[in-house]
């Protein structure tokens, strides 16, 4: 089974005043390099030809600096945040909803970086970091150990999955960005600056950022950045990006593959591409009104929570970490019989009103409260706009090079004392990745219509 995932978050920092800024000056740290794989902008008369990568003087720091018991905390407290956020886009929601926490967590913690007072005080409040001491420092550690080379070989039928994350800010060149903003980045999140030219060619500036975030992606997300949402008074966009791929251990044989109902929340029923796998032993639970199997890969898996029919709201709004670690706790091995849909979701957020509703309020301020004094002094900036893509691809196909073994694999000996599971979903269902070494949330979702793409 072939499993793709990318997403792209921007935050977009404008001046909170009319004046545009100045593309001369002094730059904007460092020196100039040679133009980096950041890659070029695309070749019309109006545009530059390349992107130019402004280093700070700091470098990655090896994460020598941080404990697993820190990085730990701040995966609690990513889980913490994205349940917190996942509620506030699904319970209004009558879609599918899918997200990276990872992804917005490392895009708020940049801009943290550069937030002062009260502003600092909101962010902080949301993402749980007051209380963790290290905050940067922990997430270089956890994003170290997310890209982690997993061992050669094969674990059942699959190959090491792909984990690839990156950051950067794209700013405005000769722009006095503060020196020390800029070290952290480089140090806490490998973001190096990217300068462009906001000013005169906001376009050009936009295409280059989305040409960026396409190649981090793998080609999955080519238009980030919408026509006109950019223009001269831009002063920065911070972008976390990050891409997956992975097989099944036990694929789903292709051939098994059936239109089979499913029935949506309102009763309505669709006709679905439904994949089969045979009996396989996996882990296994059930509580009230629910039932929940995870599906591994080679260095993650998929937790899938399948609330009965005409229960789903209910156990929908009772998802939280402790639902979580309750669940982990009654997992249990199991032979499962396993129906499940293909689908694939391409979900566009605009962050900004959930994470107003959690309490970041001054950091999208044109007013006058945002205090990102800590990005330069020279203007006052606010955050106008807050964009998160995800998309995911779900089949029964492998790469080319687990083709070849995308066989229905059964157990060589059986347990008589296991308990055997039949689980059709065939009704909606929440899920989540996990990074089976850190256990960070890599992205969460609801499937409410996998007949739509």
């Amino acid at each position: 089974m072939r499993y793709v995932l990318a997403v792209a978050i921007t935050a977009m920092l404008a001046a909170a005043c009319s004046g545009a800024p100045s593309s001369s000056g002094p730059p904007v740290a460092g020196s100039p390099t040679a133009p980096t794989s950041s890659g070029a902008l695309p070749s019309t008369p109006a545009q530059p030809a390349q992107l130019t990568e402004y280093k700070s003087s700091v470098g990655r720091d090896p994460a020598s600096t941080s404990t697993d018991a820190t990085m730990q905390q701040v995966v609690a407290a990513d889980t913490s945040f994205v349940f917190s956020l996942y509620h506030e886009l699904a319970d209004s929601s009558q879609s599918d909803v899918f997200l990276s926490p990872y992804s917005i967590s490392t895009a708020l913690s940049m801009v943290l970086a550069g937030a002062r007072t009260e502003t600092a005080a909101q962010i902080e409040r949301v993402l749980g970091s007051s209380k963790i001491t290290g905050w940067d420092q922990a997430r270089n550690l956890l994003s170290m150990k997310l890209v982690e080379q997993l061992p050669t070989g094969i674990q059942g039928q699959a190959q090491p999955m792909t984990l690839e994350t990156a950051n950067a800010i794209f700013g405005q060149t000769g722009y006095p960005f503060e020196q020390p903003f800029l070290d952290l980045l480089a140090r806490d999140y490998g973001a190096g600056l990217e300068g462009v030219d906001f000013a005169t060619q906001p376009d050009a500036a936009r295409q280059a950022i989305n040409g960026w975030v396409d190649q981090q992606t793998a080609d999955r997300i080519p238009n980030l950045l919408s026509p006109g949402s950019i223009d001269q008074f831009v002063r920065a966009v911070l972008v976390n990006t990050i891409y997956f791929k992975a097989n099944w251990i036990n694929p789903f044989p292709a051939n098994a593959t059936t239109n089979e109902p499913f029935h949506r929340i309102d009763g309505t029923v669709l006709n679905v591409p439904m994949m089969h796998a045979g009996e396989f032993e996996m882990d296994y639970a059930s509580g009230t009104g629910w039932s929940s199997v995870d599906l591994p890969y080679y260095g993650a898996d998929m937790l899938l929570i399948v609330p009965d029919a005409g229960h789903f709201a209910q156990v929908e709004k009772s998802v939280d970490p402790t639902f979580l670690a309750d669940l982990n706790s009654a997992l249990a091995n199991a032979y499962v019989t396993l129906s499940l849909p293909k689908w694939s979701t391409d979900d566009t957020t605009d962050l900004i009103p959930p994470l107003k509703s959690l309490g970041i309020m001054d950091l999208f301020d044109p007013n006058g409260a945002s205090d990102l004094s800590g990005v330069t002094t020279a203007e006052q900036l606010f955050i106008s706009d807050a964009t998160h893509d995800a998309n995911i691809t779900v089949d029964e196909q492998g790469t080319e090079a687990a083709a070849a073994t995308a066989l229905v694999a059964y157990p060589t000996a059986r347990n008589s004392g296991m308990k055997t599971v039949t689980l059709t979903v065939d009704r909606p269902f929440i899920y989540l990745i996990r990074d089976q070494n850190t256990k960070e949330l890599l992205f969460m979702g609801q499937a409410l219509d996998p007949g739509k793409s």
